[in-house]
């Protein structure tokens, strides 16, 4: 069992990283293809699904894109994603072994860290549904898509982004409104920040 843990522990964030550097590679080659057709080619539908599978890794990179260079916007991002999935794997053994996700031990920071990512949840459910409704009004989702410009990747894109935006809105808001609830109805915490 123990074997198991560190294997998802590092094995989950390393094929999450080395799939977000083919993702992103695959994006600037389609990026240069499409710059040849039109100056403004838009998101490259490799780096949209990027996005999906690492969506709570957009929120900080909101913060620095902007400021630094593509290839430091890029490394972060990578290590970010790694950090993410290494998370995502602690909280899959902490529920494994004790029905409990990997948070905070001090009650005031765990209920905060809970809100925050219940709140994160719920807006990646309300995401998914302006994209899904966005394109069908004639207006433009946060993706970028729109059902009058469709190409042939777009509707497969479009479902993928839309299951991947529900995966991680039911899955933030179930388990940790889960942990908030037991949390507020104990007034005790269960669970710990520290590696199970």
């Amino acid at each position: 069992m123990n074997y198991m843990r560190l294997k998802l522990r590092y094995v989950l964030p390393l094929v999450q990283m080395t799939l977000a550097i083919a993702l992103i590679w695959q994006s600037q080659v389609w990026f240069e293809r499409a710059r040849h057709k039109n100056h403004m080619p838009g998101i490259a539908p490799h780096f949209t699904l990027l996005v999906a599978i690492n969506a709570p890794v957009t929120f900080p990179r909101a913060l620095w894109y902007m400021h630094i260079s593509y290839y430091w916007d890029m490394s972060i991002l990578v290590a970010m994603i790694g950090l993410l999935w290494y998370w995502v794997a602690l909280n899959v053994v902490a529920w494994r072994t004790r029905r409990a996700v990997q948070v905070f031990s001090w009650l005031p920071l765990r209920l905060g860290s809970d809100a925050i990512l219940i709140v994160l949840g719920l807006f990646f459910g309300v995401v998914c549904v302006w994209d899904i409704v966005a394109p069908r009004i004639g207006l433009y989702g946060p993706y970028g898509l729109r059902s009058l410009d469709l190409d042939w990747w777009h509707p497969s894109l479009l479902v993928a982004v839309t299951v991947l935006l529900l995966g991680w809105c039911a899955g933030l808001t179930y388990f940790f409104g889960r942990d908030f609830v037991q949390c507020i109805l104990r007034k005790k915490p269960t669970g710990r920040w520290s590696s199970p």
